[in-house]
């Protein structure tokens, strides 16, 4: 499952290739201050947690309890860069930012659970819990824990190694900066909305976590849960850092994607 650095640059370029097609049917306001920035095109990135026909069949206010480790990702200073850019090179950040952030969560063994604000958040190890004998084990926990820790690495570097490089080819220069937040726990999945208009999401503490982790820059920040379980090992490439904030800064010893 996992990509090279090239191929996710040849997915980000592909998403933005995508975006200008449709840019082309907009009218763009050039002095908007918030540009638009999805389309219901861009939904079909969101395959994996509804491909699980036990939750793409879930009704409105249904639920179902998990565990999971969960991975938020936000952009920093989005409104800052709306404010800077025109409307339609915002567009077009967005549709390359967001598909290929999910891209690189689905190929590094997460479900791609909702996008949020500017953003996205993921599981990882995602286990539904229907009795005490579902808890996951703690090598299960771990595993899932490892995979959250190096899929948030590897979207730091995505963003600046393809992201931004495939949008700098088109013209588009832009400094993008993100946040991951990084929790694991056990979380209530149920589809929230009204008529049309409504998703699969999450909700549970460790999923408030992730997102207030998520408020770093250029950082993959984890909780004391996610140590507890995945400690720093002697000798070992993944560290962990305490942060001024709170938290634990992630560390790993290579590149990730080359």
């Amino acid at each position: 499952m996992i990509v090279t650095l090239q191929e996710v640059q040849a997915f980000a370029s592909q998403q933005l290739d995508r975006a200008k097609n449709f840019a082309t049917k907009i009218q763009f306001v050039e002095k908007s201050a918030i540009a638009e920035r999805y389309s219901a095109e861009s939904r079909s990135i969101r395959a994996s947690i509804a491909d699980d026909p036990e939750f793409a069949g879930m009704e409105y206010s249904d639920g179902k309890s998990t565990w999971t480790s969960i991975l938020s990702v936000d952009l920093r200073d989005s409104t800052k860069l709306a404010d800077q850019i025109s409307p339609r090179n915002m567009y077009l950040t967005m549709h390359t930012f967001l598909p290929t952030l999910a891209y690189v969560c689905e190929h590094s063994g997460g479900e791609v659970m909702n996008f949020r604000g500017d953003g996205l958040f993921a599981a990882f190890g995602l286990k539904k819990i229907n009795s005490a004998e579902d808890e996951p084990s703690n090598e299960e926990k771990l595993i899932a824990n490892r995979s959250s820790v190096i899929c948030g690495l590897r979207l730091l570097q995505s963003i600046s190694n393809a992201i931004e490089v495939v949008l700098s080819d088109d013209g588009i220069q832009i400094d993008l900066h993100a946040g991951v937040g990084i929790d694991c726990g056990h979380a209530t999945v149920t589809r929230i909305g009204w008529m049309s208009a409504g998703e699969l999401t999450a909700y549970g503490s460790c999923v408030n976590e992730a997102c207030h982790l998520a408020n770093s820059r250029d950082r993959v920040v984890v909780s004391s849960r996610i140590t507890d379980l995945y400690p720093s090992g002697e000798g070992g490439q993944l560290r962990f850092q305490p942060t001024a904030a709170g938290g634990f800064e992630a560390h790993f010893g290579e590149l990730l994607l080359v």
